[in-house]
Parts: C-alpha cells; structure tokens; sequence
C-alpha cells in the first residue's frame, strides 16, 4: 500500500507480479503502462482512477495519492 497526501508517487515494476492494482488520485494525473487485464479506468476533472490485475492477481497493490501525481510504470 502506498499513500501520500501532496506530492509525486511512482512505482516501477522490473518484474510483472502477480497482482491486482487499485490507484486512485483525489487531485491529479495518473498514468499506467502495466499490461494489466481487467482494467477499468475512470478520469475526473481532478483526479482517476485505475484498477487490474497482472499475471494471477494473487496479491493486492493500492496507492492513493490527494494531491499529486501517480505513475505505475514497467521498466
């Protein structure tokens, strides 16, 4: 779980795991290069929200941010 109130969060994968994602913005961009299955994805005026599963989605990933921007990005 990542969080952050103000600011910039970016998580890089080097690896694909096995995971379902849940990232949200209140206030901000968020952008997603993950090969995720199952997306889902919704913009506001402020902020969005992305959710989807990698490989089996044994695992849960989330990350909020309030005001900032967010960025999963395989590299």
């Amino acid at each position: 779980r990542f969080e952050a109130i103000t600011g910039k969060v970016q998580l890089k994968l080097t690896k694909e795991p096995n995971a379902t994602f849940d990232a949200r913005t209140t206030t901000g961009n968020i952008h997603c290069n993950l090969p995720l299955t199952e997306q889902k994805e919704s913009r506001h005026f402020t902020g969005g929200r992305i959710s989807g599963k990698l490989g089996s989605g044994e695992g849960h990933i989330k990350a909020r941010v309030v005001t900032g921007s967010l960025q999963l990005v395989s590299v």
